[in-house]
């Protein structure tokens, strides 16, 4: 196998892998687990594992305390985003979570024309109405009840995705992706404890069929979701991962149907191509 074929095939799995983690909150929300519980095991394992590797890579941190500061900042923006994500599955389905997530690009495009100067264009300018357009039929085509809540958790999660990306791109250039997921994951574990064990809302010891979901989270949605989009990157560059990468909320549109008999309707189907076709034009930029 080439390495062309060999980073798209890495890179569907990775996206295979982001896809599934909505799946997973859904099966452990229905078992009893909170969010921070969910989360903070999540980055616990994750940054335990990415940490090891980093300082094996490495042979040490691989980060300056300057560096730190920065990695932190990040740390706070992904702390946010996780929760939001999260709390936003909580409230409605997570095929119209995964929809209304994906209009990121649209809003990475629309601040880096703000904060790089980068020139939007006519593409651009496109691509962005496209994809709110796709919004608002996504939005505007829900049968039954809407939970206003959960609407805005998951557009509050595109936002602050949009910010941490658009900040990353200045911080990655020095500091290597594994090494800032690191020290991201293990910022975001000690921020969900803290908060967890404050509210109440954090259990150290959930149940088997929990840790079930949480075992899937941390290995298909995190490690091998990441390790396998980073490969991808470096065999096909940022911008055809990121092309590849709208597969995901297609694997969390058709397991949700299968495993939930969650259903979109012909207006929302339209309005999630529409949302993808957006994020589809700005990878192409």
């Amino acid at each position: 196998m080439n390495q062309y074929y060999r980073g798209v095939g890495l890179t569907f799995l990775s996206a295979a892998g982001f896809g599934l983690l909505p799946i997973f909150a859904v099966f452990a929300y229905k078992d009893g687990a909170t969010p921070f519980t969910i989360l903070f095991w999540r980055f616990f394992w994750a940054g335990l594992i990415f940490q090891a590797y980093n300082y094996y890579v490495h042979k040490g941190f691989g980060i300056t305390k300057k560096e730190i500061f920065y990695v932190l900042a990040m740390g706070v923006l992904y702390t946010m985003q996780s929760s939001f994500f999260f709390m936003a599955v909580k409230y409605i389905s997570a095929s119209l979570t995964s929809l209304i997530f994906y209009t990121y690009p649209a809003l990475v495009a629309v601040l880096a024309s703000i904060v790089y100067k980068d020139h939007l264009g006519a593409k651009g300018l496109i691509a962005v109405i496209l994809a709110f357009g796709g919004l608002i039929l996504v939005i505007g085509n829900i049968s039954g009840k809407l939970n206003p809540l959960g609407v805005f958790f998951a557009l509050a999660t595109a936002l602050v995705y949009s910010v941490y990306i658009t900040l990353g791109k200045k911080v990655l250039r020095e500091i290597p992706a594994i090494t800032a997921s690191s020290f991201i994951a293990v910022f975001a574990a000690v921020c969900f404890l803290v908060v967890g064990g404050f509210s109440g809302t954090l259990d150290l010891l959930p149940s088997s069929r929990v840790w079930f979901s949480i075992a899937g989270i941390v290995a298909f949605s995190t490690l091998l979701a990441m390790f396998t989009f980073f490969r991808g990157i470096e065999l096909l560059g940022p911008a055809k991962a990121s092309i590849i990468s709208m597969f995901e909320p297609v694997v969390t549109v058709i397991c949700a149907a299968l495993l939930f008999a969650e259903k979109l309707t012909p207006g929302q189907i339209a309005g999630g191509v529409l949302v993808l076709l957006g994020a589809y034009l700005v990878a192409k930029r």
